[in-house]
């Protein structure tokens, strides 16, 4: 780290809204730094109506040699750019559409549309409403998808659905995620030479997409917010809380948490030896950039505002990255790579106390850790191989010593609650002799706030065995770190001990001991071709069981859930035909056929009640808006002959219908509300039930629904979900 520093700054002199950045190449050779803004806002007082106005502003970014290296210049007013857009934007992307051209296009998403638009001929490329929302939206080719037009697809990420629009806004693509996607990137997951989508949701779940179907899937702590793409099957995650991480497929390399959270990642070549490594901007102003095998911090550099976005272009279109980051108070900073090596150059002053610093702390702990094994080794010289001395034992606690067979041991169980705590499962740590355990650490994703959780006893009450309760919130496999001090009440020291465990999958289900299966009307029928025995033994292994199960032929066993006492149920035949009975259909697994009225019915019921209440508030508002138009003119005709007293009349009245219009547009706004969550609903079932097939009739599942959902016919959709695209 003892290159020199090089940065070249730009004040744009406007805000920038964080997520809300890309860089586009509109005339095919140029990049231009494009982010949305914030806008005029307009509150009516006394009122909950807030108007909200977003731009876009465009920067175009010279060659950095037009440049002066280390200095921070304002923007020129002419190489900015504004385009007005009169709603709040959620998103946008920038990226070519045809294979023949370079030239980019810029796509911007908001909470009901999603357009492109042809920035070199400032003309729109499309409009299209969409009803699910846009959260994200990028550009790119995706496998499996034929085009009407164009070559790559716009892809739009909202309300539990994934669109893709061609070059003219032709809705060639769609599908339903699990819950509101909040990143997608598109890579290589495969190697077939072919991209794949991926895509991260509020449901904690990152899937893979090859065209409509789910390839892959993995579960994370909290909503995923960003994806990135690195290099081949190789992509970064960041989640709301804070952590990132890096996977290959679907293994993770690694991940960190900070108190901070990420505003944006993105792949860069930063030492130049061709593999890029994780570029991460924090909500705390500070950027850094990690080894992607690792997670190793390689260089860091600090804001004095957060990141907005951080892109990757050849501004000087020789061949060589550089490295853009901006925050949001319009500070853009320009990292040009050596003329040498094309290795980025560093521009942190205090590189060199900070690797002292660092050095300075591993030598501390070392020293410590030296002095406690010559102090073990002295109180074992001065004591010999007597341990019946009560001094010579007490000199020894207090060392840290501790019988030489002594081990942990560990234990779950399911404790069913009590008034003040509710159903839970435990694990119990515990010695095989009289020494005690000082504290315990348990790491574990996705069950404790702050993903750990430390029992740390009173002195006085010190035991060999502590218990900590658990209640995971999916139905997934948890491992458990945990580290163990073990000593007693008098020692100084202690000894660690560590070990990891695995929480099975549906470990927050108890046996019932009142089971009732037939009263739960939702079931699934799954062939299986295999054995009554193989699957006893995968409910051994997959639930939290007193003793075994042990059956050779049919049986049936019932289990309720610690969450919300639901009734699970499985009926095994000897042919292996099982019926799994439940309400609920994220436990379901492959089927042949399921049944889920009540969940169906009640769906149906809400949509159509809504569609109804919104159409008629859509007349009354209308009916009001002529009636104020007709209030307004008659009050000015009297103003203009000088009638007062009937302006003052036609005002009142003007004033009443005002203000009944305001509520109706509320009651409208808080129907649309509605609306979403029902179409969110919506789309998660039709999710879950692809779910419940696989190959072909999972792909058709989801396309007959989408045909039925397009001409509203909300009964194809029950009769799909229950027996198929057939």
């Amino acid at each position: 780290m003892s290159m020199g520093s090089t940065v070249l700054s730009i004040k744009i002199g406007h805000k920038i809204l964080p997520g809300r950045v890309c860089i586009g190449l509109y005339d095919g050779k140029s990049p231009c730094l494009t982010c949305a803004t914030y806008g005029e806002r307009v509150c009516i007082e006394g009122q909950i109506l807030q108007f909200s106005f977003s731009n876009i502003l465009l920067l175009k970014l010279k060659k950095t040699h037009e440049l002066i290296p280390g200095k921070s210049v304002d923007a020129v007013a002419e190489d900015i750019t504004f385009l007005n857009i009169n709603q709040p934007i959620t998103c946008i992307a920038a990226g070519p559409m045809y294979r023949t051209s370079d030239r980019y296009y810029l796509f911007v998403g908001t909470q009901t549309n999603v357009f492109g638009y042809d920035v070199e001929n400032n003309k729109d490329l499309f409009f299209k409403e969409v009803v699910d929302g846009v959260n994200c939206i990028l550009t790119g080719c995706l496998s499996g998808v034929e085009l009407g037009s164009g070559d790559s697809l716009a892809i739009a990420g909202g309300n539990c659905s994934l669109q893709g629009f061609d070059a003219e806004g032709t809705d060639v693509f769609w599908t339903v995620t699990g819950d509101n996607v909040g990143a997608i990137a598109l890579l290589d997951y495969d190697g077939d030479g072919e991209n794949e989508m991926v895509v991260g949701s509020d449901d904690f779940d990152i899937r893979v997409f090859k065209s409509d179907q789910i390839i892959g899937e993995a579960s994370e702590t909290d909503t995923i917010s960003h994806i990135a793409p690195l290099k081949g099957s190789t992509f970064a995650y960041a989640l709301t809380n804070g952590t990132i991480g890096v996977y290959e497929r679907l293994q993770r390399l690694w991940r960190i948490k900070s108190k901070n959270h990420a505003l944006a990642i993105v792949g860069f070549d930063f030492d130049g030896d061709g593999f890029p490594e994780l570029v991460t901007g924090w909500s705390n102003g500070k950027m850094d950039i990690r080894n992607v095998k690792n997670g190793e911090v390689l260089f860091k550099d600090n804001f004095n505002h957060p990141l907005a976005g951080i892109f990757t272009v050849d501004i000087n279109q020789d061949g060589k990255m550089h490295l853009i980051c901006c925050d949001v108070e319009g500070e853009v900073r320009i990292y040009q790579p050596s003329s040498h090596d094309g290795r980025m150059l560093y521009i942190s002053p205090n590189v060199e106390q900070e690797a002292i610093r660092e050095l300075s702390i591993k030598k501390h702990h070392l020293l410590l850790e030296l002095k406690n094994y010559d102090a073990s080794g002295a109180m074992k010289s001065s004591t010999g191989s007597t341990t019946t001395d009560p001094s010579s034992r007490s000199r020894q606690r207090e060392a840290g010593a501790i019988p030489t067979k002594t081990t942990l041991q560990t234990a779950f169980s399911i404790n069913m609650g009590s008034d003040e705590k509710g159903a839970h499962i435990e694990i119990t740590l515990s010695l095989n002799n009289d020494a005690q355990i000082r504290s315990a650490l348990i790491f574990a994703e996705g069950i404790f706030q702050g993903e750990c959780h430390v029992v740390h006893p009173k002195l006085e009450a010190l035991q060999s065995k502590i218990s900590v309760p658990l209640m995971p919130p999916k139905n997934v496999v948890v491992d458990l770190h945990i580290k163990a001090y073990v000593g007693f009440s008098d020692s100084e020291h202690f000894h660690v001990f560590e070990m990891t465990r695995q929480i099975p999958r549906f470990s927050m289900f108890a046996v019932c001991k009142d089971p009732n299966p037939q009263e739960i009307t939702s079931f699934v029928r799954v062939p299986i071709q295999e054995r009554p025995a193989r699957l006893v033994m995968w409910i051994n292994q997959n639930f939290l069981l007193a003793e075994e199960i042990d059956f050779k032929t049919g049986f049936s066993v019932s289990f309720i859930s610690l969450r919300n006492h639901q009734e699970l149920s499985f009926e095994v035949e000897t042919s292996g035909t099982t019926i799994i009975r439940t309400n609920d259909m994220d436990l379901a697994g492959d089927i042949t056929e399921a049944e889920y009225p009540d969940e169906i019915t009640h769906l149906v019921r809400a949509v159509e009640e809504y569609q109804e209440s919104n159409d008629r508030l859509g007349a009354d508002i209308s009916d009001q808006s002529g009636v104020i138009k007709t209030l307004l003119i008659r009050a000015e005709d009297a103003r203009l002959i000088g009638d007062i007293k009937g302006m003052r009349k036609w005002y009142m009245q003007l004033h009443d219908a005002n203000r009944n219009l305001i509520n109706q547009h509320q009651i409208r706004c808080n129907m649309a509300e509605n609306i979403s969550e029902s179409i969110k609903a919506v789309n998660q079932i039709i999710q879950k039930a692809a779910r419940l097939r696989v190959g072909k009739p999972k792909a058709n599942v989801i396309t007959a629904c989408r045909d039925a959902l397009r001409v509203k016919n909300i009964e194809a959709i029950s009769r799909i979900i229950k027996s198929g695209a057939t």
